[in-house]
């Protein structure tokens, strides 16, 4: 995280930009509500604020620490995926499928529904590999 734009560096002497809008770090890492909500600081109430606005200096560097950690966690990078889309082919029957195409976003909840036999396990082993 630098002072310029807040981008990932695991570097000690991290710092986040105290201009840096809540919005943008709860876009770049969604896990960042947590760290603020632990905190008492309502950030969907207040997308627009600046983060130096709610947290002092020190509370910063522990926002820095907590997303240097979660990102090794989560083992995000610059080359992590942040949209899936997934063609539609066809059914075991040789017919198109009727989902002609399906869009997953980093964030989203989904769920897999249908009966025994309907691809679904397929479709997570397909999307893991």
């Amino acid at each position: 995280m630098t002072a310029d734009h807040g981008d990932q560096d695991n570097t000690k002497g991290t710092r986040i930009d105290p201009a840096l809008r809540i919005e943008e770090l709860l876009l770049r890492w969604p896990f960042v509500d947590q760290f603020l909500s632990e905190r008492g600081v309502a950030a969907l109430d207040q997308p627009e604020a600046a983060i130096g606005s709610v947290l002092d200096d020190a509370q910063r560097a522990d926002l820095a620490t907590f997303i240097t950690e979660m990102a090794v966690f989560l083992g995000t990078d610059e080359d992590t995926v942040r949209e899936l889309t997934i063609s539609g082919g066809h059914g075991k029957d040789g017919q198109p499928e009727p989902v002609t195409e399906l869009t997953v976003r980093v964030g989203d909840v989904i769920s897999l529904v249908g009966p025994t036999g309907s691809g679904k396990s397929r479709l997570l082993a397909d999307i893991e590999w």
